[in-house]
């Protein structure tokens, strides 16, 4: 999960550095987005919402009684949301999740398959799956 990444990111370098103001929470946001897409050479297409950019946007929902003001949402992002907060997923302009739900893949089929795997994988290393 990026929110866990951003997370652990900020959390690695306060506490390598016994800074706590070390890497604030719109700097460690940049780093996932307009940064990220800037150290693999792509802001020219990714990181920020323009004109003529992929646009990629995660919705996501606050359903915890805390009131997230706009000064503190850079604060909700990194160091509250995580995966369970979204609410819907558009790549590229395509919805792709909905209301939590993934809208092109049979999620319950993929963790069916990924466990058959995940089994076979242990069995032909002679470990126990019980």
């Amino acid at each position: 999960s990026m929110f866990e990444i951003m997370r652990t990111c900020q959390m690695i370098h306060r506490l390598r550095n016994e800074e706590l103001e070390l890497l604030p929470d719109k700097d460690v946001f940049k780093m996932a987005t307009i940064n990220g897409a800037k150290a693999i050479g792509k802001e020219d297409d990714l990181g920020t919402l323009e004109v003529g950019k992929k646009a990629d946007i995660v919705l996501i929902e606050n359903s915890s009684p805390v009131k997230v003001f706009e000064a503190n949402i850079w604060n909700y992002l990194v160091s509250v949301a995580d995966s369970a907060h979204v609410k819907s997923v558009f790549v590229d302009g395509d919805l792709i999740v909905k209301d939590g739900v993934h809208q092109l893949l049979d999620e319950k089929a993929v963790r069916e398959q990924c466990q058959d795997q995940a089994t076979d994988f242990w069995k032909r290393n002679g470990w126990t799956t019980a």
